[in-house]
């Protein structure tokens, strides 16, 4: 905690406090789990709700800022304690707390529940992508046919890269599903490369693995910064006596980048191994894994990383919302790792 700035350290506050007050309340310090001899050797009971639950902060954060669950809560113990500045409490907090909760519980049960098809929505704006491909794929074989998947991401604010040559930390496949099999020794060499602005990572991963030919995937989002930032980083997109082709895809369209990722798998894969290494928006490496499960064991997705263990910044969203809708069409005559995947832009 010592170690950063103040805005580091506050966000590792607000990150951890509510661990220790559980830590607190229920850990073996706490008179709740420790044994009492004036109760025959047994833990006190614990069937109201814990002081943690209870006081200004803890309401609020309970309420997750939805105004019409903070209403139900506040309102009646403002109409009670108004103006008698008096402290409420604990077992009347307790109580409205356990009030609202009933209430809500009581609305919950009289949403009706259509029958159809399922469509499960997973956000991989803030997933690192060994965690992205490991949700991705147990969603992707749960699928019956006409389910659908949602893949959600939220590009992020806009933030000036530092200049520096960012080293490579560590490099593996980002699932043992989606790495390929040894090829023979006379086959070729696809590698399919997504950009971001990290200095001079992507001609170091060119550089490391060597391809016969590279696609590279430029993104264009929403902000036009992120364009001249990656036009930097990337040395101007000119990495020198390399068969290479740029490929540009958009944020908005990623159904349209599925489709190319796609079309050359199948066109490429027959004669030669193909290496997917999704740097950027996170909305590139979920379309890749997708595409690298369909078609494998030809295709590999690795991930890159480029930041030290433990390293984390809080970036702000830019307020726009993209992704696809993957639906799952099963036919009888072939395995389910053969799903056909129909794809619709937001």
């Amino acid at each position: 905690m010592h170690l950063g700035n103040e805005n580091q350290r506050a966000g590792r506050a607000r990150k951890y406090i509510w661990q220790v007050a559980c830590r607190l309340a229920y850990g073996p310090l706490s008179p709740f789990t420790r044994r009492d001899s004036s109760q025959g050797e047994r833990p006190p009971s614990r069937k109201a709700l814990a002081d943690i639950y209870l006081g200004y902060d803890s309401l609020l954060t309970m309420c997750e800022g939805n105004p019409r669950i903070t209403i139900s809560l506040m309102r009646p113990l403002v109409r009670r304690y108004f103006g008698t500045s008096k402290v409420i409490p604990f077992e009347d907090q307790a109580a409205l707390v356990e009030e609202t909760i009933a209430k809500y519980v009581s609305l919950l049960s009289t949403i009706r529940v259509v029958e159809g098809p399922v469509r499960i929505a997973v956000d991989v704006s803030s997933m690192d992508r060994s965690l992205m491909a490991r949700v991705l794929l147990t969603v992707l074989d749960g699928l019956n046919d006409g389910e659908t998947m949602l893949v959600l991401y939220s590009p992020s604010a806009y933030i000036a890269p530092p200049k520096d040559l960012v080293p490579i930390r560590n490099s593996t496949a980002a699932h043992p599903a989606i790495a390929v099999q040894v090829a023979p020794p006379d086959s070729g060499r696809i590698a399919l490369l997504g950009v971001g602005y990290e200095y001079g990572v992507s001609l170091n991963i060119l550089e490391a693995h060597e391809p016969d030919i590279s696609f590279i995937f430029r993104p264009n989002g929403i902000d036009e910064r992120f364009q001249q930032a990656g036009r930097e980083a990337n040395f101007g997109f000119d990495f020198g006596e390399r068969n290479y082709e740029i490929v540009d895809y958009f944020l908005n369209d990623m159904a349209g980048a599925y489709d190319d990722i796609s079309n050359l798998i199948v066109s490429t894969k027959h004669n030669s191994t193909i290496v997917a290494v999704p740097m950027g928006p996170k909305i590139l490496s979920a379309t890749m894994i997708l595409a690298g499960r369909l078609h494998q064991p030809q295709v590999s997705v690795l991930r890159y990383s480029v930041a030290s263990a433990g390293h984390y910044k809080d970036i702000g969203a830019e307020g726009v919302v993209v992704g696809v809708a993957v639906t799952m069409i099963k036919d009888r005559e072939i395995t389910a790792i053969q799903n056909i995947m129909s794809r619709q832009s937001y």
